[in-house]
């Protein structure tokens, strides 16, 4: 498994963002490994480290402009940082990659190929119940609607059981990312699928 991924449900106090502007910082990563696991340990050891170092504090003009160019900076920091413990050949893919944002893979960076991630500001309305972050692997297979439909299914699956005293909603979304990767796998899915969902609604 060369995939990697990170859960923090609350890092607000390690980033101690200005109080008023905003009331919480979560923190959810799916890194998908390619050609080997340094890569994808490394982010998920390093950028969230690297964020909450850099996230801005005291006074800001503009909370959003301020937020986007600290996970610009964190991106590019992570990237930095890892290229120069990594050689460039140890690990990395020989052939074509698939992505077109990389945290390594210091011999495409010329091709194009960078660690600037795509950053959307997208405003949550009571309708949205979860996001779903996933590797490749499950991109293959699926569409990102029929993923969507598809943990919805599991979601008001009622025949979903809660275990070791988890309420049964806990339940039926550890089940939709179970089921979903499964499903991946035998539609085909080759690669790592890593699925994660979180839950924002009720």
């Amino acid at each position: 498994m060369q995939d990697a991924h990170v859960i923090l449900n609350d890092i607000t106090e390690e980033c101690r963002p200005p109080s008023s502007l905003i009331t919480r910082v979560s923190y959810f990563a799916v890194f998908d490994g390619h050609g080997g696991i340094r890569a994808s340990k490394f982010a998920a050891q390093n950028l969230h480290q690297n964020l909450i170092r850099k996230f801005p504090k005291g006074d800001v003009s503009s909370v959003e402009k301020t937020v986007k160019r600290c996970l610009l900076d964190t991106f590019k920091h992570t990237d930095e940082e890892f290229l120069k413990q990594a050689s460039s050949q140890d690990g990395r893919v020989l052939g074509v990659l698939e992505v077109s944002r990389s945290i390594g893979d210091g011999q495409y960076k010329r091709c194009g190929v960078t660690s600037v991630p795509d950053i959307r500001r997208c405003q949550l309305t009571p309708n949205d119940r979860f996001i779903l972050l996933a590797c490749d692997g499950l991109f293959k297979v699926f569409t990102p609607e029929e993923a969507v439909n598809f943990i919805l299914s599991c979601l008001e699956d009622e025949k979903i059981q809660s275990r070791e005293g988890k309420p049964a909603v806990d339940a039926r979304y550890e089940a939709a990312c179970n089921r979903l990767a499964s499903k991946a796998v035998q539609r085909g899915s080759a690669d790592n699928v890593t699925v994660m969902v979180v839950r924002i609604g009720l």
